[in-house]
C-alpha cells in the first residue's frame, strides 16, 4: 500500500492554535485552508501528525506498507514525484 498524507489542507484547530500559519503567494494572496511549510510551530505540529498516523498505520498494516509520502502542495505533485515525472 502507498499511502499519500495532505498536509496541505490542515484541520480548523491547527489555525486556530497557530494564527498566520497560512499560505501567502508572491501577490499577498492568503490561503487560508493551506498551511505553510514555512510556519515553523505548525510546521513541528504537521510533522508530529504525520509522525503518529504512519506509526499507528505501520502497525495497523504491519508487512502492508510500502512507503508514505506527505505533500503540502496537492495530490498531483505526490503523483508526479510518484511516477518520476513521467505523465
Amino acid at each position: 500500500m502507498d499511502l499519500v498524507v495532505d498536509l496541505r489542507s490542515a484541520p480548523d484547530w491547527v489555525f486556530q492554535k497557530y494564527p498566520g500559519c497560512f499560505s501567502v503567494d508572491s501577490t499577498g494572496r492568503k490561503y487560508e485552508k493551506a498551511l505553510s511549510m514555512f510556519h515553523k510551530e505548525a510546521n513541528v505540529a504537521a510533522l508530529g501528525f504525520l509522525r503518529n498516523v504512519s506509526e499507528h498505520l505501520a502497525k495497523k498494516f504491519e508487512g502492508c506498507m510500502v512507503g508514505i509520502q506527505p505533500t503540502y502542495n496537492n495530490e498531483y505533485e505526490a503523483k508526479f514525484t510518484q511516477v518520476g515525472g513521467r505523465a
